[in-house]
């Protein structure tokens, strides 16, 4: 079988992309990152072979950090779903590959966040609203902008 792409079946479905997120969400450490542990605990859980979970995560930890962010993660479940489906893993992902892919995920944490923000309070307290995601406070900070 011919190494396939990286395709993008989540922009196609909603349901999935909420999924995901929600995984996402449940899965992340307060660092905004899921863990190699935790990764690989979830990656197990889609029946593949051993060699093929490897495969998926040198495929989609792109900066070798033992740890996946949304899109890495999002990379990752995208890869073990083509397996499934017996499509075989592409020879490479490419950060702007990782990016579409992940392009709904991300909107629907960002509207999480927005909603967030929306709740918080305008003075600082110190209070932390019950049901507030560790990985959506992490997040609310993309690289050195604060959304």
């Amino acid at each position: 079988m011919a190494a396939s792409g990286l395709s993008a079946p989540t922009q196609e479905l909603p349901e999935e992309n909420e999924r995901m997120a929600r995984t996402f969400e449940r899965s992340c450490g307060p660092d905004g990152f899921v863990d190699a542990t935790e990764g690989q605990r979830l990656l197990r859980r889609t029946g593949l072979q051993e060699n093929q979970l490897s495969n998926i995560w040198d495929l989609s930890d792109l900066d070798r950090d033992r740890r996946l962010s949304l899109r890495e993660f999002v990379c990752a479940m995208t890869l073990a779903e083509q397996v499934r489906r017996g499509q075989s893993l592409p020879v490479d992902v490419r950060p702007e590959q990782q990016e579409a892919i992940s392009a709904g995920v991300e909107r629907i944490l960002q509207n999480a966040r927005a909603k967030t923000r929306e709740e918080l309070s305008t003075v600082d307290t110190g209070f932390k609203l019950p049901g507030t995601s560790r990985c959506a406070e992490a997040m609310l900070k993309v690289g050195d902008v604060t959304i």
